[in-house]
């Protein structure tokens, strides 16, 4: 039986429908996609080359206590301004929380001198140790000199121009130099008096807190010692009585 004609003739317009193309993706005038592509090699050497600086730039900013007072007088004025002001030096002194903690060396006031003795044997730097009395001993070596009373650092003393001159206290330079013990440091970076006094100068600081003596109550005392204005010396000892006035130099 033959097929109805509308029949025949919705068969035909569907496969007719289905082979069709499709129509084209709308696109606004104009347009027209962009190849895509990497970077140049000029770019990419550009890119390194920016590093380059920025990195070097960086050293030279956290390294300009070394170099700076080499270049700073050959430098015409204007040009050494301009760094002073972009780059000012950050201000020098002792760190005495540093000082207090043993300057990385367990070398506490109060603290067990076998610790000191356990560091600077790890360095192989050899102290002599001397009975001076009952409970009492000294500890000496070049550069260095400690008392010590009932297994307890009570006094000390540091040459820096021996310290920094003998290489078995090479370990300790780093940690003496982040604490601001250096042959350089000056009486106006320690108070900001820039009158720089002539022959032998001592500078006391008294730290807190206090440590509880058989004695009484003892504070930790450092003394600084310059020569024309330079630091030479620094003398740890201890100050007695109970006391909260606070220390003109703290």
């Amino acid at each position: 039986m033959s097929k109805d004609p509308w029949k025949r003739a919705r068969d035909l317009q569907r496969l007719k429908g289905s082979q069709l193309p499709k129509p084209p993706v709308s696109r606004q005038p104009g347009y027209e996609p962009l190849p895509r592509r990497g970077l140049s090699g000029g770019a990419i050497a550009a890119i390194i080359v920016l590093v380059v600086l920025v990195a070097g730039a960086a050293v030279l900013y956290f390294t300009r206590e070394i170099w700076w007072p080499k270049v700073d007088d050959k430098l015409p004025p204007k040009v050494a301004e301009v760094v002073e002001q972009v780059a000012p030096l950050p201000e020098r002194s002792v760190d005495w929380h540093a000082v207090d903690k043993g300057l990385g060396a367990d070398l506490r006031l109060f603290g067990d001198y076998l610790d000191f003795v356990g560091v600077t044997g790890e360095w192989r730097a050899d102290v002599t140790l001397i009975a001076t009395g009952e409970g009492r001993w000294r500890l000496s070596a070049p550069g260095l000199l400690i008392y010590v009373r009932d297994g307890m650092i009570w006094t000390y003393e540091l040459e820096l121009a021996k310290l920094y001159g003998d290489e078995r206290w090479q370990p300790w330079w780093p940690e003496l130099e982040k604490a601001g013990l250096t042959m350089d440091l000056t009486w106006e970076d320690v108070t900001g008096d820039p009158n720089m006094p002539r022959g032998a100068t001592e500078y006391p600081m008294r730290r807190e807190p206090a440590t509880r003596l058989k004695d009484g109550w003892a504070y930790p005392v450092y003394i600084l010692h310059f020569s024309n204005g330079v630091l030479t010396s620094i003398e740890g000892g201890i100050d007695f009585g109970v006391t909260k006035e606070v220390d003109a130099h703290k």
